[in-house]
């Protein structure tokens, strides 16, 4: 799905600086603006940010306030090639080694309501449970400021040209996150754990539910940022999922077997549908940990592993 290029190039530009380090803007984009108009606000790097975990009011400088509704929250991540992944000696390593995934800024999206929002100066004051890497502020503690002008606006309608003249208007549920399974171990920042050579975990499926051969893997990747290079492969067999992580630098750090399992696409299965979630998480049955030669060693065990349902 695309979006309009002018709406696009507003959440490219709100995020532009605040990427650099992950953290969040203190103005939203545009800065000022119509009751009903639609505004973005760069968050930062937070992890399971989510609309059902987030709120936001405004608070005019006039005092009062005025509660707003979340239209969507989506991820913007820097370009493979570009100086962000490339340079692992910039700000995204403290991202990365300070949060256990991805760098990425979360764009939150709101129309403002059509009425009840009075002209002059406030600020948006988010609150959220989402966890944000060690090293930035929470958004809970930025207020950020924005301006309401006289006048009526209307919701961005998103359109985008399909072609032969044609228009039709971007669906933001499309760029969002989607229902899915996260594994990953727990992060802490202050864990001694040494690198590794390989990581091997194998997650149970319950055996009346579906099958793990209906599902894909999409493992994240911070080896730009730790070195390690790694190498990801899967195996199923019957009801259990195992997924092996290879390091030919012996650079692997405990955080970074963190991957995302959703449903394989109907084209995939040679179905009418796509596959369904499963009714409940699987279960983290085992992790191996081993070094550069191959020799098994200590690392997280099964408790300290994450399996979250989203």
């Amino acid at each position: 799905m695309k979006i309009s290029a002018a709406f696009k190039s507003l959440l490219l530009c709100s995020a532009a600086i605040a990427i650099l380090y992950g953290c969040t803007a203190i103005n939203s984009l545009p800065t000022a603006a119509r009751a009903g108009d639609t505004v973005t606000f760069a968050v930062g790097s937070p992890d399971n940010m989510a609309v059902t975990n987030t709120t936001a009011v405004y608070l005019p400088n006039a005092g009062g306030s005025v509660p707003l509704t979340i239209k969507s929250i989506v991820r913007l991540y820097p370009d493979q090639t570009s100086p962000s992944v490339a340079n692992s000696s910039n700000s995204y390593w403290q991202i990365t080694s300070t949060s256990g995934h991805q760098p990425w800024v979360n764009i939150i999206i709101i129309d403002l309501p059509a009425s009840g929002l009075p002209v002059g100066d406030g600020v948006v004051q988010f609150t959220t449970t989402a966890s944000y890497p060690t090293i930035a502020d929470t958004v809970n503690n930025i207020p950020i400021a924005l301006e309401i002008l006289s006048g009526t606006g209307s919701p961005h309608p998103l359109e985008y040209n399909i072609g032969l003249g044609a228009t039709q208007t971007g669906l933001l549920r499309n760029i969002e996150a989607s229902h899915n399974v996260t594994v990953h171990p727990v992060f802490d920042p202050n864990a001694t754990w040494p690198t590794y050579g390989a990581v091997e975990i194998t997650l149970q499926f319950a055996a009346d539910g579906t099958p793990p051969s209906s599902f894909q893997l999409l493992p994240e990747d911070v080896s730009p940022y730790t070195g390690s290079q790694r190498v990801v492969m899967q195996k199923v067999a019957g009801d259990t999922l195992t997924v092996s992580y290879a390091s030919p630098t012996g650079l692997l750090e405990f955080y970074e077997p963190r991957f995302v399992i959703i449903p394989l696409p109907a084209r995939a299965l040679s179905a009418a549908a796509p596959a369904s979630m499963p009714s409940a998480p699987p279960t983290v049955q085992s992790v191996r940990y081993f070094d550069i030669d191959g020799v098994l060693v200590a690392g997280p065990s099964t408790g300290d592993y994450v399996v979250e349902m989203n």
